[in-house]
């Protein structure tokens, strides 16, 4: 998967969905920055960053991230920081502005996923060709793009952290541990015997 030339010079959008503190947001930039990639527009989403949830440890650090991105130097030009206090108002905004995201980091954003249609809003978030990627725990990390021809998503790796390796989904016992496959082998042997 490859954005188009284009993109990357006119830079990317981004969207964080449960971006809390931003360190594994700062972390992924970082890397995309420093392999020449430019940013457009980052778009932040946390309860935290307002409201009766908010923090200022949050706060703090929304203010520096924003700062350490937004100057891009005079080529590039600035890098637009927004933030919302829910997915729901974001993808409310990107509808109605059409700035969809080309990368959307959920990183275990489980209280924000349980209040919305999670399909529905990666769809609103993202353009198509885009990606999402999911970080969760138990430990576990999905790549989803949004289709370029036709409406929907399409998964396309989920590994889990086993064992001290990143393993295919497909490939892991859903039990996490030796002793559980032992017993489930065990009753289902005995009720077969009978």
């Amino acid at each position: 998967m490859a954005f188009p030339a284009s993109a990357l010079r006119s830079g990317i959008v981004y969207c964080s969905l449960g971006s809390g503190q931003l360190l594994f947001d700062w972390e992924l930039l970082e890397r995309l920055t420093a392999e020449g990639v430019r940013l457009r527009a980052l778009h932040l989403i946390d309860k935290d960053y307002g409201g009766p949830k908010r923090r200022d440890s949050a706060i703090r650090a929304q203010r520096l991230f924003a700062g350490w991105f937004a100057d891009q130097g005079e080529q590039l030009g600035p890098c637009v920081v927004r933030s919302f206090l829910s997915a729901s108002e974001f993808q409310a905004w990107a509808r109605d502005r059409g700035e969809p995201a080309h990368v959307l980091l959920d990183c275990d954003a489980v209280g924000a996923r349980r209040k919305i249609d999670v399909a529905a809003f990666r769809e609103a978030a993202l353009r198509p060709g885009g990606v999402c990627l999911v970080l969760s725990n138990p430990a576990k990390r999905t790549a989803i793009m949004k289709r370029r021809e036709a409406s929907g998503l399409k998964t396309l790796t989920q590994e889990v952290y086993r064992r001290g390796s990143w393993r295919n989904r497909a490939s892991v016992s859903c039990s996490r541990t030796r002793s559980r496959r032992r017993r489930r082998e065990s009753s289902d042997g005995r009720r077969r015997a009978s």
